[in-house]
């Protein structure tokens, strides 16, 4: 345009190629005129292209972080924009998912398979996305413990220490795992004849919170049978210390229920020297 001449270019359209995103896209102008006081002095003969970028959308997703009870599934992995919005046409498509693993932890919620389509055509590279909150928690599944009473005989071996366990081990769980343990119990040391604590001992499982419950180890005192023993019959006792033994009677009487006590010779709970006494024995018919 030759000075002072007034000559504008007016109307027409400027268009990508595409509205994907990309550095120095070719912009098409068509439809374009010329006008102000000497446009007639001027033809427009053509309309040059130029270049652009087009960048992403922004594009902020918040994933909603999740927990759930070790041994149960998974809840549904969702999410939500919290800022930006999708541009008009488009929509999600696919779903998210969590590293791999069931025992007590924090997992990564990831992308997946999650993506943007417009029609059958995938847009999600035309966002600039940011993703916030990405955890999924297992805790641990409250189980309870009941240790089992047992009893054995002085002198003897321990028997097995066992409990129960709620829910019961080889339990199926949602997950597909099953209730179990390692360890054992464990009682408090000690051979005399009296009661034992049994405690929890390494009996464990790091996905388990443990409530545990006790019971009680018996050592009880040997019987021991002396024949048929009368009233006022005399016996030699042993070992040393009466409390370890109980006698088993065999009452000479053909019938009725015989209860027996003993004493020691010169009196009943008294503790003469020697570690063999003579003790008498007092029977009651009732």
């Amino acid at each position: 345009v030759i000075a002072p001449d007034v000559v504008n270019l007016t109307g027409g359209s400027a268009t990508f190629s595409d509205a994907n995103i990309g550095t120095a896209k070719t912009v098409t102008s068509s439809g374009m005129a010329l006008s102000g006081a000497q446009a007639a002095n001027y033809s427009l003969s053509s309309v040059g292209t130029a270049t652009a970028d087009i960048t992403g959308a922004p594009l902020v997703i918040h994933i909603s972080e999740q927990t759930k009870v070790y041994g149960s599934l998974d809840p549904v992995l969702t999410y939500a924009i919290t800022s930006g919005s999708l541009v008009s046409g488009d929509a999600f498509n696919g779903a998210l998912v969590r590293s791999v693993g069931e025992n007590v932890a924090l997992y990564l919620i990831n992308r997946g398979t999650l993506t943007i389509m417009r029609g059958s055509v995938d847009v999600y590279a035309n966002y600039s996305i940011t993703y916030t909150g990405t955890n999924l928690t297992i805790t641990q599944l409250p189980v309870t413990i009941t240790a089992a009473a047992k009893t054995k005989v002085y002198g003897s071996s321990d028997p097995a220490l066992t409990f129960v366990s709620s829910p019961a081990v080889g339990s199926a769980l949602a997950n597909g795992d099953a209730i179990s343990f390692t360890g054992s119990l464990t009682r408090i040391a000690g051979e005399s004849v009296g009661v034992y604590a049994i405690n929890q001992g390494s009996i464990a499982n790091s996905n388990y919170a443990i409530t545990y419950t006790g019971a009680n180890f018996t050592i009880t005192a040997p019987a021991v049978n002396y024949g048929a023993i009368a009233k006022g019959d005399e016996i030699l006792c042993s070992p040393a210390n009466p409390a370890n033994i109980t006698l088993s009677v065999q009452p000479s009487a053909s019938s009725g229920t015989f209860a027996y006590q003993w004493y020691y010779k010169n009196g009943i709970n008294s503790a003469p020297t020697g570690t063999r006494r003579r003790c008498w024995v007092h029977m009651k018919h009732f």
